[in-house]
């Protein structure tokens, strides 16, 4: 789906527990727009009422090793898969450089799951495009965290949850490689085929892996039973959905793929572990990753898509909202900027 590029970054139309859209003639603002919008009116429109990333936790500086916010950080703290015969030998190595270079991290509260919200964000034009018709020039990943109790029985697949969102460009070093495949390593190529067929395919759906770390566990006291998972890479397979889209911009043909992880969809133990964590996220120090599974020698090693750390974050006490009636009408919005 295409989504406007903006230069400037108005206030974003996120509503509190009060707002409501009833219909296409209202803003989340409340105030009223014709249906019928010229051009320029429109294009004013869309600026106005996109979400616009990076107001959410700041990028914090290595020199300030305490303070809030994120920042990425090396790949090489993620042991991943490499060959030779990994079936037989199970050998793990630090991760290459990651793919990708986070540029936003935001965090919303949701009445409910918003799956590819990348189609009402002003995503960011990156510095980089991507000469691969597959390998997208943006990366962006949405952790949809339950904001509820974990139930054993009948657990629900959507409701009040915060939703995660990283927004990543590629390297520019990713960007020479991709320009000629036939001497790209292996892992470029599995990640290709993985792009161009998304969570959909059956050879392609489950392989994509997720890596969270708490740093400072030990500190916080975290249970020792579970610490042996602390930093494994787990399989998204039914809680994973990836959409691919395209920015409006001039001149340019820029592709993002939007993978999104419902954690609602996680077993019951997961989920409850997550939620037990919640009075700790404030001084937790994590670590986050993302990879494609390698299977088979010829596509190894694993390299991280995403390597980042964040830190005294308090998602779940954010004021920035989205509640449904402002979703559903951001995204006609979006349905009507495609369409012009």
């Amino acid at each position: 789906m295409a989504t406007p590029i903006v230069e400037a970054a108005p206030p974003a139309p996120l509503a509190n527990e009060n707002t409501a859209v009833d219909s296409e003639e209202t803003t989340s603002k409340g105030s009223t727009m014709p249906i019928k919008l010229s051009p320029e009116e429109r294009e004013a429109l869309l600026k106005e009422v996109f979400l616009n990333p990076g107001e959410g936790l700041a990028e914090r500086s290595p020199d300030d090793p305490e303070a809030p916010g994120w920042m990425n950080i090396d790949a090489s703290v993620f042991k991943l898969r490499v060959g030779p015969n990994y079936k037989k030998h199970g050998k793990k190595e630090s991760s290459l450089p990651a793919f990708y270079e986070v540029v936003t991290f935001d965090y919303y509260k949701c009445d409910t799951v918003h799956s590819n919200i990348a189609s009402i964000i002003n995503l960011p034009v990156p510095k980089h495009i991507s000469p691969h018709p597959d390998i997208p020039s943006l990366f962006i990943m949405n952790y949809i965290v339950p904001d509820i109790k974990a139930a054993m029985m009948s657990p629900p697949s959507e409701g009040p949850c915060v939703q995660v969102v990283f927004i990543a460009q590629l390297k520019q070093e990713v960007v020479e490689v991709l320009k000629n495949m036939d001497t790209a390593p292996p892992v470029y190529k599995l990640f290709a085929e993985w792009c161009k067929h998304g969570t959909e395919h059956p050879q392609y759906k489950g392989r994509f892996k997720i890596i969270g770390k708490v740093e400072n566990w030990d500190v916080l006291s975290l249970p020792s039973m579970l610490k042996g998972y602390n930093g494994k890479p787990c399989l998204a397979t039914a809680s994973g959905h990836s959409v691919k889209g395209t920015l409006r911009a001039p001149n340019q043909h820029i592709t993002y793929v939007d993978m999104n992880i419902n954690i609602f969809l996680w077993g019951f133990m997961c989920r409850k572990a997550l939620y037990s964590f919640k009075s700790k996220i404030a001084d937790m120090k994590l670590q986050f990753g993302v990879t494609i599974e390698a299977r088979e020698d010829e596509e190894m090693p694993e390299r991280a898509i995403i390597a980042c750390q964040i830190q005294h974050c308090t998602p779940f006490d954010g004021i920035r909202r989205l509640n449904t009636d402002v979703v559903e009408w951001l995204r006609k919005q979006a349905k009507e900027a495609e369409r012009e």
